[in-house]
């Protein structure tokens, strides 16, 4: 299975939504979809680090 990044904006506009793209990122690993989510997330994540 083959995934592609694309990082779009929705407006509303005249009453409806309209995605414009604002930026490609290509293709993507499935390991990276919960980094690439975190990343353009509007609430960041907390992140963690373990003291050891």
């Amino acid at each position: 299975m083959h995934y592609y990044a694309i990082l779009v904006e929705n407006k509303r506009v005249k009453g409806k939504v309209v995605q414009t793209t604002k930026a490609y990122l290509g293709s993507v690993t499935t390991e990276q979809i919960p980094y690439l989510k975190a990343t353009y997330a509007r609430k960041k994540p907390r992140l963690v680090y373990d003291n050891e």
